[in-house]
């Protein structure tokens, strides 16, 4: 966690979506709290060291759940391995005030992967709040196969005899 004057992370049992407790994240920024020089991605990571995770299509799911928030918070995935680092698209973005929402992530990781870095995050220090909840990493079986490039058809040539 970045160290943002106003920015708070805590467990919250009241607000959770399932079980017991869930994620929160509080920004600040007013007369007292002056806004920061620069923005940062704050959250909640799961660190998975596991080469078996290689050539493997993974699926990151939360729930989110935001309350003026004037900024954005999503999932996103890495894959690190040998010949550096991959990542996905960010899911879909969250702000302003909405209900828990389920969302999620998948990236395919190349065989030489041999850790995985599951964000639950947004974009601090803003004003408003962020919940996570039911976080999950998923495994959905090994890397499809990429597409067949398509090859231009023989050219036929005639031949004099």
């Amino acid at each position: 966690m970045p160290p943002f004057a106003g920015l708070t992370v805590e467990r919250d049992t009241v607000l959770s979506h399932t079980g017991k407790a869930c994620m929160h994240f509080h920004s600040e920024i007013g007369p007292s709290i002056p806004a920061a020089p620069l923005k940062a991605r704050v959250g909640v990571c799961q660190v998975v060291l596991n080469r078996s995770l290689g050539g493997k299509r993974l699926k990151l799911s939360a729930w989110v759940k935001t309350d003026s928030l004037k900024g954005v918070a999503y999932l996103k995935l890495y894959g690190e391995g040998q010949y550096g680092m991959v990542q996905g698209i960010a899911s879909e973005q969250f702000s302003e005030n909405t209900p828990w929402t389920l969302t999620q992530q998948t990236l395919d990781v190349p065989p030489d992967t041999y850790s995985v870095w599951a964000w639950c995050l947004y974009d601090a220090p803003v004003p408003g709040d962020v919940y996570f909840d039911d976080a999950r990493l998923e495994v959905l079986g090994p890397t499809p196969p990429p597409p067949a490039i398509p090859r231009p058809p023989a050219s036929k040539s005639k031949g004099k005899s």
